[in-house]
């Protein structure tokens, strides 16, 4: 299977961030930092990985 992986960092804007994460099918979260991904930015059905 195909895949695009897009990588969000701290210079990516918050704006960006959640367009992002909001269509992502996974979510692997390693930034460290509590609150940096809101629970309204997930969408129904995606995997999370803190």
């Amino acid at each position: 299977a195909d895949a695009t992986v897009p990588i969000v960092h701290s210079r990516t804007s918050a704006a960006g961030s959640e367009s992002i994460i909001r269509e992502a099918d996974i979510v692997i979260a390693a930034a460290g930092q509590a609150n940096m991904i809101k629970g309204d930015w997930i969408k129904l059905g995606a995997a999370v990985i803190d």
